[in-house]
């Protein structure tokens, strides 16, 4: 006759280590959660694009309807934008750069002189979340019949901007 007693005990030491296999660790307060993090950088930003290049020229008190329109990208605190180059020769000396005006709409509303974009204008990075394009309109404070007939008066400029 065999002696259960050995295979009983042998059967509850089986029983006792298959259970101690999944010991949970200490710190660990719930096994049915587990975190993930999802991490990125977002790279600085801040530079300026010319979508419409050309645009009227206009004389006298009032500006027309045509506009260049640069677009303003940063997204850091803010920017300063001035105009680097404001070419007029083809004018002969008929007028000065303070003749000049240039009045933008959209990121930011001025009506200034050529002299006073040369120095900057600060725009800040709201004005720029709120309407990135920045229309800008030239006139010549000069009555054209003031200036010699020809078709080819033109101002060129270079706008810049300088990232904060």
């Amino acid at each position: 006759m065999l002696n259960r007693k050995p295979l009983l005990g042998l059967a509850a030491m089986s029983v006792f280590s298959t259970g101690s296999a999944f010991a949970i660790p200490p710190d660990h307060q719930d096994d049915k959660t587990g975190d993930v993090v999802f991490s990125a950088s977002v790279e600085s930003q801040c530079g300026i694009e010319a979508t419409e290049d050309q645009a009227d020229l206009a004389f006298g008190e009032s500006y027309n309807e045509s506009h260049a329109t640069v677009k303003l990208v940063s997204n850091r605190n803010g920017i300063k934008v001035r105009a680097e180059e404001i070419k007029i020769e083809s004018f002969n000396g008929q007028i000065q750069k303070g003749d000049v005006f240039f009045q933008s709409t959209g990121t930011t509303e001025l009506d200034q002189s050529a002299v006073s974009w040369e120095s900057g204008v600060d725009i800040t990075r709201d004005q720029i979340r709120e309407d990135n394009n920045m229309n800008l309109f030239a006139r010549v404070a000069v009555d054209e019949s003031n200036l010699d007939a020809s078709d080819d008066y033109e101002v060129k400029t270079k706008w810049k901007i300088e990232c904060n």
